[in-house]
């Protein structure tokens, strides 16, 4: 029998999963994901996206705004990156034990890391990342956000695809006038 939790994280993933996937606008994908995850309690989210060599926070919680687009991680460095670079999620329980954290919000003081590359086929979209100041990180937390990843990169990846549909588009049309 499930527990409450696993059911409210299970209600979760199918209302965000019908959110994300009505919406083909990269930022509103992100918006209905920073939402949910909010629900779910953490103290500290983010959603990176690749940019060349580096990830970089476009949305999340839990740290000032100013933040967003300012922060990168070169692919590999940090346990963010390293996540990235080697395509399998991480769970660091005590990151004052870990040399590879990086504590780019200083005030926040974490006791624990969760990091869940976000693939689409063979392509990394980018990492969700989550901290903790005071809880560990269960396999249960893993297995939701590791769901919750799966389907922001299809979402993603649909809209980019959009994206490149609509400036060939355009392209063709200005050709042909």
């Amino acid at each position: 029998m499930r527990s409450a939790k696993s059911n409210e994280n299970l209600k979760l993933l199918l209302d965000v999963g019908k959110l994300i996937n009505s919406d083909l606008n990269i930022d509103k994908i992100l918006h209905h994901v920073v939402e949910a995850v909010r629900r779910l309690g953490y103290d500290l989210f983010s959603i990176m996206l690749k940019d060349g060599d580096f990830l970089v926070i476009k949305a999340g919680y839990g740290f000032g705004k100013k933040k967003f687009g300012r922060i990168k991680v070169k692919i590999g460095d940090g346990i963010t990156g390293f996540v990235a670079k080697a395509g399998k999620a991480e769970i660091v329980n005590d990151v004052s034990k870990d040399k590879r954290y990086l504590d780019f919000a200083y005030e926040t003081r974490c006791k624990s890391e969760l990091a869940v590359p976000v693939i689409a086929g063979k392509e990394l979209i980018g990492v969700i990342n989550l901290e903790d100041r005071e809880n560990e990180f269960s396999q249960e937390d893993l297995n939701v956000i590791s769901a919750l990843a799966a389907q922001v990169a299809v979402a993603i990846r649909n809209a980019k695809i959009k994206d490149s549909m609509e400036l060939a588009n355009k392209r063709l049309s200005t050709i042909n006038e």
